[in-house]
């Protein structure tokens, strides 16, 4: 391709051109050039214009940042057709035990290498992710979806039970459905008792819908269970839109409003490559990932290989609050990353001129003044250093008055306690070398109220 121009232009611009110059071979070759000239111009009109200014690097810390328990991931296939499963678990350090994530997938990208990156970042998080491969081809019909889904489920369920695996916290169970998955997902959070598979404690959406076909929904979804729930559209999603989501968000009336919200993500162009928010946005490939199997593969997953990218959108939507929403759900922390509309929920990320994308639009059922979660709080001020740790740490907390310090493991057991009677307001050296490699949480008691931060603990 002249001009490096197939890194820069879109592909239906390319696949035209090529159309053109297939059909119109004959054409005078100097026309060919002068269009290609013109586009050329142009590119580099807009690469001079925006070269300077890109999106930011996943952050280091925080719900979807990259400081990671585990260093590897064990992969695993069980079953075939429509009812075959993966498993993955995190590794190195191998834990005991792990929250449980079901992840579903879209309508016909059915391989995992197209949500990779994003799979590797949930288990490197410190969860056992099962993902469910609900159609055997593209022509299972959509009413085996569901049912596929939690037969899959099921049968992971008890092969997790056998041999060497690590062991899955299922009352710390958590839902995550792309596109016609959001659809499954949402059915499943409400029929889990009835197909015997670990009820959720909390739901993500993620531009769900099923193109308006109507197949694979339930009649209604006034009975989804009180949990907690976001649900993610995209503002170009022009291939599920966002009927589905807007329906979900108005019909579940059990869940508590403080803890569901609707949220929006935003084109944003102010820099290169620019900010999307198609329906594609949650791809994510990653070839570590793929299956080779003839069955798990078609033209919906070779076109997502080429439409797939892992950006700010990931990072700062779709991965932060996953991350968030289970937090929130299992332990009751960054809750204020999840829900009720915070600077934290909304942000997206600063362009390298240090512009902020354009921010996440939020909608919420309930104003969350007075309740605690609209404030940040002010862990900000409390600080572990360093963290990871192998249980010799320091914490800091500048202007913050210290009563009490629990901390407590992943299955909630208090590991350490200690007491300060009158009270302390300076840095704590901490040396724990009794605290096995895992994730725990530091509940500190200053006077005006408890605030939680996460310990990684690794050897």
């Amino acid at each position: 391709m002249p001009f490096g121009l197939k890194k820069y232009l879109p592909r239906r611009s390319l696949s035209k051109i090529a159309e053109i110059m297939e059909e119109n071979y004959s054409v005078n070759f100097f026309r060919i050039t002068y269009i290609f000239v013109l586009l050329n111009f142009q590119v580099i009109c807009l690469e001079d214009a925006s070269a300077q200014i890109s999106p930011p690097p996943q952050p280091t810390s925080g719900p979807g940042g990259s400081t990671y328990l585990h260093q590897s991931v064990t992969k695993n296939k069980y079953g075939t057709g429509g009812t075959a499963f993966w498993i993955y678990e995190p590794n190195d350090p191998k834990p005991d035990s792990a929250n449980f994530i079901v992840f579903n997938h879209g309508w016909g990208a059915l391989n995992p290498a197209c949500y990779g990156k994003w799979i590797e970042h949930l288990v490197r998080k410190g969860n056992v992710v099962v993902f469910p491969k609900w159609q055997f081809d593209l022509n299972t019909l959509p009413q085996f979806f569901t049912p596929n889904s939690a037969a899959s489920i099921k049968t992971a369920v008890d092969t997790l039970s056998k041999g060497n695996h690590v062991i899955p916290r299922f009352y710390n169970t958590a839902y995550i459905g792309y596109s016609f998955g959001g659809v499954i997902s949402s059915n499943l959070a409400i029929l889990a008792d009835s197909f015997g598979i670990p009820p959720p404690k909390a739901l993500l959406v993620c531009n769900g819908g099923n193109g308006n076909t109507g197949g694979a929904e339930l009649p209604g979804y006034s009975n989804m269970p009180d949990i907690k729930l976001l649900i993610i559209a995209g503002q170009n999603d022009v291939v599920v839109a966002d009927t589905f989501g807007r329906m979900l968000f108005d019909s579940s009336v059990l869940v508590n409003p403080l803890f569901k919200n609707h949220l929006t993500t935003y084109f944003d162009g102010h820099g290169f490559p620019s900010i999307e928010s198609t329906h594609n946005e949650p791809l994510s490939w990653d070839s570590a990932y793929y299956s080779w199997d003839f069955f798990d593969n078609n033209w919906v997953v070779n076109a997502s290989y080429g439409v797939s990218k892992t950006d700010a959108v990931d990072f700062f939507c779709y991965w932060k609050l996953s991350d968030a929403i289970t937090d929130c759900a299992f332990y009751g922390i960054n809750c204020n990353y999840a829900f009720c509309n915070t600077d934290e929920q909304k942000f997206m990320g600063i362009w390298t001129d240090q512009q902020p994308i354009k921010e996440l639009f939020v909608e919420a059922k309930t104003s969350c003044l007075q309740t605690g979660i609209s404030k940040s709080p002010s862990d900000g001020q409390i600080i572990i250093f360093p963290n990871p740790n192998s249980g010799k740490f320091e914490i800091q907390f500048p202007e913050v008055y210290i009563q009490k310090i629990d901390i407590v493991n992943s299955l909630g057991k208090t590991v350490f306690q200690k007491y300060f009677p009158k009270g302390i307001s300076k840095n704590i050296s901490m040396e724990l070398p009794e605290l096995l490699p895992g994730i725990y949480y530091l509940k500190i008691n200053p006077e005006e109220g408890l605030r939680v931060k996460k310990l990684f603990v690794s050897r």
